[in-house]
């Protein structure tokens, strides 16, 4: 009894220590980052006597923002990407949000706007920091994932010393406070710099509103496709859903579900809407009731597309340049870009 107990204890110790090691020194915090593009330009110098000489120089210009949250250590974060200028340095009249990043639980999940893309990527304990967490207390997570890393010096930014490794990325406390990028020759000679990300303002012991690590965005989401048939159906019979008004716009990222003439029930999200080229591209799955997915967009991955010549059969994936009995779907391209059903097909709005 007394060897069972000894061993629990020892047990517990371990976890609770395990729990203590953690990515980052500090709790909670947030951190602006600059990202620098570089590109080179070719000078020509003149000396005294008249000799002339090319000079390579790297000019650079902010291409974009992000914002970067995290809490317990790291164990959750949300990064927030904004887009500041034109290729060459262009200054935007207001940034523009092109993506969000979010982490938790293993999951990574990311979100663009500018664009539809959603993805869900697991990557569980990804990272040879999380199975030597001994050496992660004594040497930090980026040194212990990258062990050939060698400390090329230490300096401040935005008032905090970090340590730089290789020339190419600067730790403090475990945050990485900039990543420097290099144009280098097949022999791995440096030749100029391609990119940088710099810390311009760091704030650490931050406390966060209870919905921040929360995103609407990914709520929607996750909820979206979990979406089967008997969700659809509830749906649809408990009047969580409206029938699309035939007139009304669709929009990029507009989630919709439906019922097709064969009475089978799926959920669509627009991806991409071309009106100049008048193309759709979009991803969809449509469910039978007893043998499940009858029909996909490649498994609620790459989008598919249809334009304004073809019509379509939800239940079979079947494209045609005319409008059959079985068609369900087709796509009116008069501005604005419109969603039409087609025989006894029901397109509905998510609530």
């Amino acid at each position: 009894m007394k060897k069972i107990t000894i061993i629990s204890l020892i047990m517990f110790s371990i976890s609770v220590y395990a729990q203590k090691v953690k990515q980052y020194e500090i709790k909670s915090g947030k951190i602006v980052y600059q990202h620098l593009k570089y590109y080179q330009t070719t000078k020509t110098i003149t000396d005294s006597d008249g000799n002339t000489t090319n000079k390579r120089i790297d000019t650079f210009y902010v291409e974009k923002e992000v914002n970067y949250y995290w809490d317990n250590y790291g164990d959750v974060w949300l990064e927030e990407a904004f887009k500041v200028s034109e290729f060459g340095g262009e200054p935007l009249p207001e940034k523009i949000k092109i993506y969000e990043s979010f982490y938790k639980d293993g999951h990574r999940y990311y979100y663009k706007f500018d664009e539809y893309n959603f993805a869900d990527n697991f990557i569980g304990n990804r990272g040879k920091w999380r199975k030597n967490l001994e050496l992660v207390k004594k040497e930090g997570w980026y040194k212990v994932d990258n062990p050939d890393a060698k400390i090329t010096g230490k300096k401040k930014i935005c008032g905090k010393k970090a340590t730089i490794y290789d020339k190419e990325v600067w730790v403090w406390k475990g945050l990485i406070l900039k990543d420097v990028s290099y144009y280098t020759t097949p022999k791995g000679e440096i030749k100029g710099i391609a990119r940088i990300k710099e810390a311009i303002k760091v704030e650490g012991d931050v406390k966060f509103d209870k919905d921040k690590f929360n995103p609407t965005w990914l709520q929607q989401e996750l909820v979206f496709k979990k979406l089967n048939y008997n969700r659809i159906d509830s749906l649809i019979i408990n009047k969580q859903c409206t029938l699309l008004d035939q007139n009304t716009k669709i929009k990029q990222g507009e989630k919709l579900v439906y019922k097709t003439t064969e009475g089978n029930l799926g959920k669509i999200v627009i991806t991409e809407i071309d009106e100049e080229d008048k193309d759709l591209k979009f991803i969809y799955m449509t469910y039978h009731v007893e043998y499940g997915v009858c029909s996909t967009g490649h498994n609620y991955g790459r989008p598919l597309s249809i334009d304004n010549d073809k019509s379509m059969d939800m239940d079979k994936e079947v494209f045609v340049n005319k409008e059959t009995t079985e068609q369900d779907v087709k796509i009116d391209f008069s501005i604005p870009a419109k969603l039409l059903s087609l025989n006894n097909t029901k397109i509905y709005k998510l609530k």
